[in-house]
């Protein structure tokens, strides 16, 4: 009965990740297909120039298991990048759901949490999102915490040989998939915590039996247990700015703690769904439970001691939705004993449990789509064209998401790297040589340890690159005395790739700004204000328009 209910999860997460849409969306998805792209065209990542670059922390690098696993099933199958994400994003949600199940089941052995966990982790709308059809790497790293997590658990449950490679194998694979893996210690400070608790609590049994097993004691013990819980997350809630982060939500509008608490959970529920709610319970639930031991207390320790990184907001579902995947479990467990006299109602309650939570998934996965833009078919026919044009000429385009997303189809380089944030610095700087590795050697320093902030990528900074500053004066000033250089020896730039509905401005930062390079494209004139006839229009793709800028470097 569990096998099948478990296959027919894995056949629901199939269908709800059938592709909506002509081809790939998200902001992200654009960059990582264009750097998967540049490892099939190099064959080699040109960015890996230390240990550190598999893991973002070295300058000009990324984390680095998204790109190679997408170039992987590219050339090992015979796929295009945009296919393979199609294919790696269905698989990993079909395999999820015995993943989930696993960790689940590694916390308690029983059924109905490991079923209710595997459909709430599978179909959180922000794990859903994030595997469907798009080359964003969170989704790969959600589906590596889920493993780290069951490993963890499972070494455990049985320290040996292989769940510990398991642990390590999963740790790494998180560490090389996204920069929030240095996450991953405050689990491990949780897991030390845990040992602490329960070591000490061991400890006065032994010393006062008398107070620590009366009868007493034992009865309110739980309800003590969920008063600290409470007390606890307030505290660490009130006491820090994780709040402040909430004012203002487009949930409620105000600075109110009543406001913030409500746009916090807010933001968490469009992350996991139905299951917070359910979460909730769970929580409130896990000190009552019988026969507890340390998988429990950990997972509880962890969801407390990841309340003060509540405040990267635009990260908290990544790598809390797991957790609420589990206390929703367990949430569901606790009906489940209210009705355990009742049996058959019971088992109604917990299938309507699970199909209001594919039911708030579907609607919270149409919900994202409609607001995270995809690529439209002009772009990819854009795309198409530049890619069999001879030569390696760089297209400029005055808007970062248009060009990144022609770019991905392309192959070829492109300003401004890092398509609509317009990064100062990206490892498509080394992908397309716009920079040589001995630059960036020659320029990097290590940050002093003690200057280290959250907000730093990586502990090295490095100096004198500066792309979208390039970018900008190029589009700005072409007669700016540095721009000859800038383009001629370092960009190579060929064509301008132009956004019409910007007309002869270009955005940056959800700014917009007047580009005289644009003018001059349109105009036909070069640096100086001589004229050059040989700018010309090449091919309109409705939306989007390609001007054949600097000819004679066309079929170099």
């Amino acid at each position: 009965m569990v096998t099948a209910v478990l296959a027919a999860f894995t056949c629901l997460n199939v269908l709800m990740r059938l592709p909506s849409v002509p081809h790939e969306f998200g902001v992200d998805s654009f960059f990582i297909h264009t750097i998967s792209e540049s490892i099939n065209h190099n064959h080699r990542a040109p960015w890996i120039l230390n240990p550190l670059s598999y893991f973002g922390l070295y300058p000009l690098s990324y984390p680095s298991a998204g790109p190679f696993l997408y170039s992987g099933m590219s050339q090992t199958l015979g796929l295009s990048i945009e296919t393979a994400i199609l294919a790696l994003g269905i698989l990993l949600g079909a395999t999820s759901v015995p993943l989930s199940f696993m960790m689940a089941r590694a916390l308690r052995r029983d059924p109905v949490l490991g079923l209710v966990v595997a459909l709430a982790f599978s179909i959180a709308p922000r794990f859903l999102t994030f595997t469907m059809w798009t080359g964003a790497t969170r989704g790969i790293f959600m589906f590596f915490f889920v493993g780290f997590l069951w490993a963890l658990l499972a070494a455990y449950r049985r320290p040996t040989v292989t769940t510990i490679s398991l642990l390590l194998l999963m740790l790494g694979l998180a560490a090389v998939t996204h920069r929030l893996a240095v996450l991953i210690l405050l689990v491990l400070f949780a897991l030390v915590l845990t040992y602490i608790v329960l070591l000490a609590l061991s400890i006065l049994r032994r010393v006062s039996p008398r107070t620590m097993l009366s009868p007493r004691l034992r009865r309110y013990a739980s309800f003590l247990s969920l008063l600290v819980l409470v007390a606890v997350a307030l505290t660490m809630l009130l006491g820090t700015d994780v709040l402040k982060e909430y004012e203002g939500s487009s949930i409620t509008g105000g600075g109110s703690t009543l406001s913030q608490f409500v746009a916090l959970g807010g933001s968490i529920g469009r992350s996991v769904g139905l299951a917070l709610p359910f979460a909730l319970v769970g929580v409130a639930y896990l000190p009552f439970l019988r026969n507890k031991a340390l998988p429990e207390a950990l997972v509880l320790f962890t969801l407390i001691v990841l309340i003060p990184t509540l405040f990267l907001r635009r990260y908290t579902g990544i790598y809390i939705t797991p957790l609420i995947a589990l206390f929703a479990g367990l949430g569901v467990l606790y009906l489940v004993r209210l009705l355990r006299t009742r049996r058959q109602l019971a088992a109604v309650a917990v299938a309507g449990c699970l199909v209001a939570m594919g039911a708030v998934a579907l609607v919270a996965r149409d919900f994202e789509l409609r607001l995270t833009p995809y690529m439209e078919p002009d772009a990819y026919s854009a795309g198409l064209y530049l890619r069999h044009l001879p030569g390696s000429g760089t297209p400029i385009s005055n808007h970062g998401l248009y060009g990144v997303q022609v770019a991905s189809i392309s192959g070829k380089p492109y300003l401004p790297v890092g398509g609509n944030g317009t990064a100062f610095q990206s490892p498509e700087l080394l992908a397309f040589s716009y920079f040589t590795a001995q630059d960036v050697y020659n320029n990097t320093v290590r940050i002093p340890l003690q200057n280290l902030t959250p907000e730093d990528d990586s502990p090295f900074y490095l100096y004198g690159i500066q792309a979208e500053e390039d970018w900008a004066v190029i589009l700005q000033d072409f007669n700016y005395p540095r721009v000859s250089i800038l383009d001629q020896n370092r960009y190579r730039l060929t064509y301008y790739l132009e956004d019409e509905f910007l007309g002869e401005n270009f955005t940056a930062y959800d700014n917009i700004y007047a580009s005289i390079f644009a003018r001059s494209v349109k105009d036909g004139f070069l640096e100086a204000g001589t004229r050059h006839e040989a700018r010309y229009q090449m091919v309109d793709f409705g939306p989007g328009t390609l001007w054949m800028v600097y000819p004679h470097r066309a079929y170099r």
